[in-house]
């Protein structure tokens, strides 16, 4: 974190609890407890909402390399998931759903998915949807990257079920 710059940076200053020089080095080792840890001690003033130099959030970085548990991490720490993560206002492109779809990332979609990332939601600043990229990787990713989705509508479903039953258990309840 460049405090001068308030934004991450590639380079410098060394963090020397670790062999890890910057947070998106650790975002990219999926070191989530040093990082939980740089939070508690307030070396991460700005939260992790924010760019680096290049445009990129820590949640595009964790799509990128692959860290489902680092964007447990990013929610915890008040993370938008469902916003470009790849650029501000017209330069931003799509979403960390989008990436992940774009890209294959099975595990990070259905991590996605978890924290209440709805997957028919556009991912793109054109209004793309998740589901509109998963063709492009074959047959056998893409199948698991629908699992994915029909996993989400599935648990969406048993829960509207639940409220639905427990809604009615409450009206045949008579008040004395």
């Amino acid at each position: 974190w460049d405090e001068r710059a308030r934004r991450y940076v590639y380079r410098g200053p060394e963090l020397h609890a670790c062999r890890h020089a910057t947070v998106p080095q650790l975002i990219e080792a999926g070191d989530v407890d040093l990082l939980r840890a740089l939070r508690r001690c307030g070396h991460l003033p700005g939260g992790l909402q924010g760019a680096d130099d290049l445009g990129l959030t820590p949640a595009y970085l964790a799509v990128h390399f692959d860290r489902p548990a680092v964007l447990d991490f990013l929610r915890e720490d008040g993370v938008d998931l469902t916003v470009a993560c790849d650029g501000v206002g017209a330069d931003g492109h799509g979403t960390p759903a989008f990436y992940a779809a774009f890209h294959g990332k099975v595990r990070v979609l259905r991590a996605l998915a978890r924290l209440g990332v709805a997957m028919e939601a556009p991912c793109t600043r054109f209004g793309e949807a998740p589901a509109e990229f998963f063709d492009r990787h074959g047959p056998a990713v893409a199948e698991q990257l629908r699992a994915v989705v029909t996993e989400e509508v599935t648990v969406v479903v048993k829960a509207e079920e639940v409220v639905e039953a427990v809604e009615e258990e409450r009206e045949g309840e008579t008040v004395e």
